[in-house]
């Protein structure tokens, strides 16, 4: 959704939507996701993010080449609009993407960061205890890394109790990581260092691409992982 607020300015008018990309490598994941849409016409000032127009599949041709000069092909996933690479991606490595989409040709490059150390938190599991009648524990946790090319860090968690999947809230805070778990159980908290593509295009207030030949942000990221059991 914040991706495809980028089409809030065009430099060029013409009848047809501009195409929209968004893809995120992760040094850590072996499937990686792209999201291919149309927003709204070059010669429009107001963003699609409400009705984006899914682009058909046979109209996309992507690959993304990796530091080794191997070519990695981008095939449709199973949702619309969604496209899905499979590739290990080296920290500091730099990758290319680039193809077509609806007949225009699309490039990027961008460089994941070259390291993601955590010094805190050192412990692999993380403990929080429910200290009243709600089924929310939050806590705030010390959050210091180290990290070559890192511009900033984001959280998510899930996890699965009894067949139940029980969700991790979780934000960058002041003073550390603020973590809100929603009942108890064992939860995964993956830790995500992303490059300042991924800032310019996630979390400016007005995104900015490193796209050429459509609106959009090909970025890169470290995962690193810690156990959190809430009880």
């Amino acid at each position: 959704m914040v991706a495809l607020g980028a089409c809030a300015t065009t430099p060029t008018a013409g009848s047809e939507p501009n195409p929209i990309v968004s893809l995120t490598l992760v040094a850590g994941h072996a499937s990686h996701f792209a999201f291919v849409t149309r927003g709204a016409r070059p010669d429009s000032t107001i963003p699609a993010y409400l009705d984006p127009i899914v682009i058909p599949p046979h109209l996309v041709a992507l690959r993304i080449v990796d530091p080794s000069g191997a070519v990695h092909a981008v095939v449709p996933d199973v949702v619309a609009g969604r496209y899905r690479a499979e590739l290990s991606v080296v920290p500091g490595g730099r990758y290319r993407l680039e193809g077509t989409i609806a007949g225009r040709s699309v490039s990027a490059m961008t460089e994941i960061p070259g390291e993601f150390e955590l010094l805190q938190p050192t412990q692999d599991t993380i403990r929080l205890t429910k200290t009243g009648p709600s089924p929310v524990v939050s806590a705030t946790i010390p959050l210091q890394f180290r990290g070559e090319g890192v511009a900033f860090v984001a959280g998510r968690g899930a996890g699965v109790q009894g067949g139940a999947v029980l969700g991790a809230g979780l934000t960058l805070g002041g003073d550390g990581l603020v973590l809100t778990v929603f009942g108890p159980g064992v939860y995964t908290l993956e830790l995500y260092a992303y490059n300042r593509d991924a800032y310019d295009w996630l979390v400016r207030k007005n995104p900015r691409g490193n796209m050429s030949g459509a609106f959009g942000g090909f970025t890169g990221a470290i995962l690193r992982t810690r156990t959190v059991i809430a009880q």
